[in-house]
């Protein structure tokens, strides 16, 4: 119990150091395979997978697949690695684009 704890401490640590991040989407593509029934199912599986994390961007492809193994969804995803206090600090209006 206490081991735990101090892995708890030790990731808030990191946690305050890294400071919080943003992702925000650069692309994102959506494939529909196949539509789910209208009662809809019981369970779906997703496979996500990092092609890769480099220069403050990342790819992720993202697999669904139903209860029988037939693909419904497949997706593309880029991100942007970003610190939170670059989407969270005071803008100048003057800053902005202007026709």
């Amino acid at each position: 119990m206490v081991e735990k704890e101090a892995q708890r401490g030790e990731l808030k640590k990191r946690d305050k150091k890294c400071g919080a991040l943003w992702f925000p989407t650069v692309v994102m593509n959506l494939l529909m395979k196949t539509a789910l029934s209208e009662e809809g199912v019981e369970w779906l599986a997703m496979r996500i997978t990092s092609r890769q994390i480099k220069n403050g961007r990342f790819d992720l492809d993202i697999l669904r697949r139903d209860a029988e193994g037939e693909i419904i969804a497949l997706s593309h995803h880029v991100a942007m690695i970003l610190s939170v206090e670059r989407n969270a600090k005071k803008r100048n209006l003057s800053d902005k684009a202007a026709l």
